[in-house]
């Protein structure tokens, strides 16, 4: 049986400038949290909520901040928060941590994923994309999420979620409305976060980025190794990507002083490569919020693989939704040529709620549930 990959645990490194005091300043932060808020018994999650601030204020005495539910990196997030958005920020962690576990359910999913494009111009060893069946043309699965389409999804999603990621199968950055839609984002989630490879970051792009302030920004970045990163991510110029983010950090730092969004690189930990988080930390001196390494899942052709042994149920199917550019609703990025069908938001006159609970997202989670994965979830090792 293959080993599973848990999801909710996978980095096998993380960093962050000057964590103790972040560690210091939220536990400062977090006394006697209940009754600052004042509204805890006035929320639909009254509940959640209150457990949420008894785990985090007991994560606090520790001298770890160790926790089955809040990490380091929800520490930085909560630092940077004003304190009036920590209920939010709270809430959405908990369902996002909790409910795959609990096998718990609500009007709509913690997390959303967003895919703005599915192109994309890197070919990195680990990644579908070097499957021609979901990257040629011909095929019918490259495209762009209109800008009317875009405005849509996130108005469903407004007041209703607060975990919004801009990130798939493409690049982010090279959907032609990717400024619009940074512009339309603007203040709506506490947790929105966007990927990128750091590729196509010229400053008109960053300013949209940093102008809609997402609590986190990730650069892809696997090795600060010229050869080595090369080598992974294909068609990158390793160069060229390590000017573009210092680009990021100068802009931010010049231009947008007061702004809470974390710089985070992120890589993975491919096989045989000798990167780590000091190296990576080196190439930057210092200047990134935020460094983090995960660990890789190999990449296989799912669709015509041996069964990988896993039962247990994936968590996305309580996590996270995907909305892929044409409005169809994907249950994960593993299933990059959608062979899984739920449905979708463009023209089905199905809200993402009711997809969300729909009968053939219900369907799946009970084949999982009862460890009956198939097709392509019983040769997928994630978990």
């Amino acid at each position: 049986m293959a080993k599973p990959y848990k999801k909710h645990n996978s980095f096998s490194a993380v960093g962050g400038s000057d964590l103790a005091s972040v560690k210091l300043s939220v536990k400062k932060k977090i006394q006697n949290l209940a009754q600052g808020f004042g509204l805890i018994n006035q929320t639909a999650y009254s509940d959640i909520l209150e457990k949420a601030i008894v785990e985090l204020e007991r994560a606090s005495n520790q001298n770890d901040f160790q926790s089955d539910i809040f990490n380091s990196f929800d520490l930085f997030e909560l630092d940077r928060l004003p304190k009036d958005l920590w209920a939010r920020y709270l809430i959405y962690r908990y369902k996002y941590v909790v409910f795959p576990k609990t096998r718990q359910l609500d009007a709509f999913p913690p997390c959303v994923q967003i895919e703005p494009t599915s192109i994309c111009n890197l070919r990195c060893k680990f990644c579908y994309q070097v499957d021609d069946k979901l990257s040629n043309k011909a095929n019918g699965h490259m495209g762009q999420m209109t800008l009317d389409l875009f405005k849509s999804v996130v108005d469903q999603l407004e007041g209703n979620v607060d975990a919004v990621t801009l990130a798939s199968r493409g690049e982010p950055t090279l959907a032609k409305s990717f400024p619009d839609m940074m512009n339309y984002l603007k203040g709506k989630f506490v947790g929105l976060k966007i990927n990128t490879n750091a590729t196509r970051l010229k400053e008109p792009i960053i300013e949209s980025i940093l102008d809609a302030e997402p609590a986190v920004l990730v650069f892809s970045m696997d090795s600060a190794n010229e050869a080595e990163y090369e080598s992974m991510r294909v068609n990158a110029k390793f160069t060229h990507v390590v000017e573009n983010i210092k680009r990021v950090v100068d802009i931010k730092q010049t231009n947008f002083t007061n702004s809470r969004t974390i710089l985070r690189v992120s890589g993975v930990n491919y096989e045989g490569n000798d990167l780590g988080y000091s190296s990576l930390e080196n190439c930057f001196g210092g200047s990134l919020d935020q460094i983090a390494l995960v660990e890789m899942v190999p990449w296989i052709d799912p669709y015509n693989s041996e069964l990988s042994g896993v039962q247990e149920p994936c968590s996305d199917l309580w996590r996270r939704m995907f909305i892929w550019w044409d409005g169809s609703v994907g249950v994960c990025d593993v299933d990059y040529l959608q062979s899984i069908k739920i449905g979708n938001v463009r023209n089905t006159g199905k809200t993402v709620s009711q997809l969300w609970l729909s009968e053939e997202y219900t369907n799946l989670r009970a084949s999982h549930i009862a460890a009956e994965r198939a097709g392509v979830c019983a040769s997928c090792q994630v978990c």
